[in-house]
């Protein structure tokens, strides 16, 4: 499987910036679902205006001759944590009704970086708070209460997720955050993955590099 949050940002002022997700897969897919994860914020102001608001893709395959539910989401980077907790809230209350009791793969670009985007952008402040807290940008769980919602529904995320940045900001000792993330129910997780999103001729492919997992029925 291959979860893909997509947007694409125009250069040109004004000019509109079009947000969706896609599911690929190997496996035939059936019964496709469009959560909404309602609209937190509008970006109407500055280089990019936002067509469409947050969602989440849902669908069926079938692994080992048994039902599985996969989806793909991407949570607001502009809003804080309480917004992205009741974005996951809505997903998981959605995905409960349609998984009907199938084990369930959600990924995606959780944008977890325990304040809003606008609050993290100046790489001073970032690193004072990594200062202050090492594991700030790899480890949010204790200051992204999504990651609490998800263990209550019965979902792990430990097993399926490394320590490694995703986002791609490291150049210049900008500190990284670890924005994508797994989150499984009945399922076994192994071999989570970083893969840097550079191409063979260093050309940068996107602005986070992609999360694999091996996965199989519990």
């Amino acid at each position: 499987m291959i979860v893909m949050p997509f947007s694409r940002a125009s250069r040109a002022a004004g000019d509109p910036g079009f947000h969706g997700n896609a599911l690929i897969s190997r496996l035939a897919m059936s019964e496709p679902m469009l959560v909404r994860l309602g609209d937190a914020h509008r970006w109407e102001t500055g280089r990019t205006r936002r067509i469409g608001n947050r969602i989440a893709l849902a669908t069926r395959v079938i692994l080992d001759d048994a039902p599985i539910v996969l989806v793909a989401t991407h949570l607001e980077s502009h809003a804080g944590p309480d917004v992205r907790a009741n974005q996951m809230r809505m997903l998981l209350d959605a995905v409960e009704d349609y998984a009907d009791g199938a084990p369930v793969l959600i990924g995606g670009d959780f944008n977890t970086r325990t304040a809003t985007k606008d609050d993290m952008r100046d790489p001073s402040a970032r690193m004072r708070l990594r200062a202050a807290d090492p594991t700030l940008l790899t480890r949010p769980a204790p200051r992204e209460p999504l990651f609490a919602l998800a263990e209550v529904a019965g979902y792990d995320w430990r097993m399926c997720n490394s320590d490694t940045p995703t986002e791609r900001r490291a150049e210049h000792g900008d500190p990284s955050f670890r924005l994508d993330w797994f989150f499984a129910r009945g399922l076994v997780c192994d071999n989570p993955t970083t893969v840097p999103a550079v191409h063979t001729n260093s050309e940068a492919l996107s602005d986070h590099h992609a999360i694999t997992l091996d996965v199989r029925l519990a």
